[in-house]
């Protein structure tokens, strides 16, 4: 289980609408010059977010983003699911790509698989509200 440069960049920029007011617009441009973020980079992945509507987009000259839902209902697991998709916590990290003709019965994996899955409840039991007052910097 990977978690993508762009859903840290994610978590950044949700951390900071957080930190600014549910109801407060906040424009793309002053959230990636405040978090070093380039301005294209940020602005396609907070599209992508809008699009499973954890953070609303308002068009036009004073438009921007905010958080659609209250920050302690939005988890860390809603954002990187946002942004990389459904993750899958069975696949082999010894070997991954591979055909491995004991994926079945390996123990190592299972073990693996054990440690991954309590990581990622661990994602959905951690909200934005949890990083209140925080101004994270990527």
């Amino acid at each position: 289980m990977e978690i993508s440069k762009a859903a840290i960049t994610a978590i950044h920029g949700l951390v900071y609408l957080a930190n600014n007011g549910s109801e407060t617009l906040m424009d793309v441009r002053k959230i990636a010059d405040d978090l070093a973020i380039p301005y294209g980079y940020l602005a396609k992945i907070l599209q992508r977010v809008s699009r499973s509507h954890l953070i609303d987009s308002v068009r036009g000259p004073h438009g921007g983003y905010r958080l659609a839902l209250d920050p302690a209902k939005i988890s860390l697991q809603n954002i990187i699911e946002s942004v990389d998709g459904p993750v899958v916590v069975g696949r082999c990290e010894l070997a991954p790509g591979s055909q491995c003709r004991r994926f079945d019965r390996c123990k190592i994996r299972r073990q693996l698989d054990k440690v991954k899955k309590q990581a990622w409840e661990a994602y959905g039991e951690i909200t934005l509200d949890k990083f209140s007052d925080q101004f994270l910097s990527v």
